[in-house]
């Protein structure tokens, strides 16, 4: 029996057509906007700096995040980077892009680059590594505390995530020292640990004496042509997942009851990012001045649910 193939064009759809689609049925109008997106585009121009140091490009799919599995050498990007209109319904439902430009799009496949070739040498266990950076097998935290004072910390993806745990320092300093525009000699010329721990990466890459495992690239933990959920399935409980509405609660009682935050863990809020911030202000219609009222409300979400 013979199906008829429908063809999609997002340009021509309506929002409420497009919450609609099941991410499923999407898959073949994915990979053909991916042949053509920024994404695409930023991915070989990191694989050239990834040859340039001797390793082949991973292989790069297609997902709802932004992850490397452990022990496969591949990275995921999530699916609303392929079109704009995709872009603002993430940006509508959840309040935050994870790619918005080229530049932020380079900074996450730069970091989960690392987690993937993490998954295929032997790096972890390097001595030196876990005296700079910390064991690699401290527990994943649900959520953390940034200091925004610590100097001790490079930034990449920014949020102070390199301070979550030693391996997402790791990548965060990996992503650093690949990262052509930065000449980390002199930006960290005066931060001594910061700087111990490029040059870490730096010789590490550069003495060829990396140990290499199996290369596996065909990672079944996602795969997105199995995910029956629609488009708008996707964003809800992407959205509960992040609590906007408890947060836009919260929030609005605070500033209606002018309380401060305090140094009390069970008062603070945990915000995504500083984008979702700004997002739930104008949500909620109302203007007021986050620093003078919620000083102490950025506690980040741990992002990486899939190592």
């Amino acid at each position: 029996m013979l199906f008829q193939v429908v063809k999609i064009d997002f340009d021509k759809m309506t929002y409420n057509e497009i919450l609609k689609l099941k991410l499923c049925k999407l898959t073949p109008m994915f990979n053909n906007l991916y042949k053509k997106s920024q994404v695409k585009r930023d991915f070989e121009t990191i694989s050239q700096h990834l040859n340039s140091i001797g390793f082949d490009a991973p292989t790069i799919k297609i997902s709802t995040e932004w992850f490397s599995p452990t022990g496969y050498y591949s990275i995921y990007f999530p699916f609303y980077l392929l079109h704009p209109k995709l872009k603002y319904l993430q940006r509508r439902y959840v309040g935050e892009i994870e790619g918005k430009n080229s530049s932020q799009i380079k900074k996450y496949i730069r970091h989960e680059c690392s987690h993937a070739i993490d998954s295929i040498t032997n790096l972890k266990m390097n001595k030196k590594r876990q005296q700079l950076f910390g064991k690699v097998s401290k527990p994943y935290p649900k959520s953390y505390l940034p200091n925004f004072k610590n100097n001790n910390y490079v930034e990449n993806l920014g949020y102070s995530y390199a301070q979550s745990h030693p391996e997402e320092d790791w990548a965060e300093t990996f992503a650093i020292w690949i990262n052509p525009k930065i000449n980390w000699q002199v930006k960290y010329i005066d931060n001594e640990k910061c700087l111990k721990k490029i040059q870490l990466v730096h010789e590490l890459f550069l003495e060829k004496t990396i140990k290499m495992k199996k290369i596996n690239r065909n990672c079944s933990f996602y795969n997105i042509c199995n995910d029956q959920r629609t488009i708008e399935e996707y964003l809800k409980e992407k959205r509960k997942e992040n609590g906007i509405d408890k947060k836009k609660k919260i929030l609005l009682k605070s500033i209606k009851s002018k309380k401060r935050f305090t140094n009390r863990k069970d008062l603070y809020l945990p915000i995504e990012s500083k984008n979702e911030l700004e997002y739930l202000k104008n949500s909620l219609k109302m203007k007021f001045d986050s620093n003078a009222i919620i000083p102490l409300l950025l506690k980040y979400k741990f992002h990486r649910v899939y190592m």
